[in-house]
């Protein structure tokens, strides 16, 4: 930066701190230190600290030293640029100004239908059903804002009809997008009711293919898409992706177990209409395959073929789980709420369910086919799945992608019906010929329970273990694996005088040279600072919120 004498209207690109998407933060000129001068954020997913590592800055003169780099001087009105290999601008000059969508549909009444595209190599999201803030019934944005429960609008559905509804995206080829945006996805819904999203293959993107950003207002259908290579340069994310911070969220759980105990109405206040997911192709190697995050409510999930990461519900409600296939992947069940209604039936497993601080298992999770004995076990000693199997359910030609299930005893006595195995993605066959397909992945063994973790030891009247899981780090809102997650706390000790609670997770303790926190990696170095006496600060997460406390003696 040194060498950069004014950096007025340059960009730093960067991912999330946590890796949640990418952001931008336009850069404004220096300080008389020599350090830059920030703007505003401008983040798609949560407004937080960029990565350290994972940044680059654009439109800097001074790094106007390559073919093909250019420079936007806006405030004298010059465009510079370096042309490649020697050769000459383009005779007719160039044209000004900046695209931030190439086709943008806007109106009350459109129904709009997209289909047979081909889109590729762009910034940003492919297609995006995006409605405006003011449809919305006291509509909340980020993670940790809420609403006082008596100022809440109790009408169901939106309060105008500015959005978008009754559209179709079909038969579209998407993939290598987001090369400047990291929160993109394939096909983006926010703000919009009765979506139709079907057969499109999506793939080799930053993090989701297709992604929901609200329940505002459901009815959508996804079917017959192919959804692979997702979530390349992002983290704790889904090749499908959605969430439900709607009206009645809190970022405090049991807040919001109060609120809908009162008043049953308000999770599916704006979720009016049930989301269905039908026969899809599925598969992230970077997350879950299906992540519904953050109050996702009123699905019904079936007939779909998960390749990798299995499938994943977090809080919400009202989630219909049935008729899926998890290849080498299983459920992960995620802080889910005392009367949730979940049900999870009739779906073929591999590998041992990964629950995260479950209580209650909602209306139903049973009858369903484990490919080990000794996860089914597991699951029915947690008092689920009373009437499962477990057995090879013999899948047809896995190396070709075809996973029907052939042992029709164990299909039978759960109930679960064969669907097609090919009828994935665009049909079009211009698109069919340049479209890739995913890998199929063989059938791993699963024999074994839950491969073994560090337990939970007592410190001093708390019970913590490690987090060591991408389940674990997800639910407590970690950037990385690390910290430990707090089980108990033993009435009077120091740490209940300290605030601390089950479910924070403790990660720094003591204060190094620069005032900032040592990480707690594991036992060892809590149990060193507590052993040293006096009263320690830590610094926990609690509800995805940092906070400072001190050890009590």
């Amino acid at each position: 930066m040194a060498r950069w004498q004014d950096p007025a209207g340059a960009v730093l690109h960067a991912l999330h701190g946590n890796s949640w998407g990418g952001l931008q933060v336009p850069i404004l000129g220096k300080n008389a230190d020599g350090g830059l001068i920030y703007g505003a954020q401008v983040g798609n997913n949560r407004i937080m600290p960029p990565s350290e590592r994972d940044r680059y800055v654009e439109n800097v003169f001074e790094e106007l030293d390559a073919p093909g780099v250019w420079f936007d001087d806006r405030r004298h009105g010059w465009l510079y640029f370096k042309p490649l290999d020697g050769a000459r601008p383009p005779a007719l000059g160039f044209r000004a100004g900046a695209h931030e969508a190439l086709i943008r549909i806007e109106g009350r009444s459109a129904q709009v239908r997209l289909s047979g595209n081909h889109i590729h190599a762009i910034g940003g999201t492919a297609l995006a059903f995006v409605g405006r803030p003011e449809a919305v019934r006291s509509p909340l944005y980020e993670y940790h804002e809420h609403l006082d429960q008596a100022a809440l609008d109790l009408a169901p559905g939106p309060r105008s009809d500015a959005y978008p509804q009754d559209s179709v995206a079909v038969d579209n080829l998407i993939h290598d997008i987001g090369q400047i945006d990291r929160q993109a996805a394939g096909v983006q819904i926010a703000m919009a009711a009765r979506i139709t999203v079907d057969h499109n293959s999506i793939y080799h993107v930053p993090r989701a293919g297709i992604n929901i950003g609200d329940g505002n207002w459901g009815g959508h259908r996804l079917t017959n898409n192919d959804v692979f290579d997702t979530v390349r340069e992002s983290g704790d994310h889904g090749a499908f992706n959605s969430w439900g911070r709607d009206r009645y969220w809190d970022p405090d759980r049991k807040e919001m177990e109060r609120r809908v105990a009162s008043d049953p109405r308000l999770p599916l206040l704006d979720a009016v209409e049930p989301t269905v997911m039908r026969h899809n192709r599925f598969r992230c190697d970077h997350g879950w395959d299906v992540d519904l995050d953050d109050g996702a409510s009123n699905y019904v999930i079936e007939q779909n073929l998960l390749l990798a990461g299995g499938l994943k519900l977090r809080e919400g409600f009202a989630r219909v789980v049935r008729n899926n296939i998890m290849v080498n992947g299983t459920f992960h069940s995620h802080v889910w709420f005392a009367d949730s209604g979940d049900v999870f039936e009739a779906n073929v497993v591999m590998a041992p369910y990964q629950p995260i601080e479950i209580e209650r298992w909602g209306r139903s999770v049973d009858r369903n086919l484990f490919t080990g004995a000794a996860a089914l076990v597991e699951a029915q000693a947690r008092g689920t799945d009373a009437g499962s199997v477990a057995g090879d359910p013999r899948f047809a030609a896995p190396a070709e992608g075809d996973y029907s299930v052939t042992n029709a005893a164990l299909a039978a006595r759960i109930g679960f019906v064969n669907f097609p195995m090919h009828d994935f993605g665009v049909r079009p066959a211009r698109l069919k010929a340049l479209a890739a397909t995913p890998a199929y992945p063989l059938p791993a063994s699963s024999t074994t329970a839950s491969a073994p973790r560090q337990g939970a030891q007592t410190l001093e009247g708390l019970l913590p273990k490690p987090v060591e899981t991408l389940g674990e780090q997800s639910a407590a809102g970690l950037g990385t694996a690390s910290g430990l997650r707090v089980l108990s706390v033993l009435a009077g000790s120091g740490g209940e005088a300290a605030g601390l609670r089950p479910r924070d997770v403790i990660i720094g303790a003591g204060r190094d040279g620069q005032a900032g926190f040592r990480p707690v990696a594991g036992f060892a170095a809590l149990q060193a600072l507590l052993a040293a006496g006096g009263e320690p600060e830590l610094q926990r997460m609690r509800d995805q919120a940092r906070i400072v406390v001190r050890w009590q003696r």
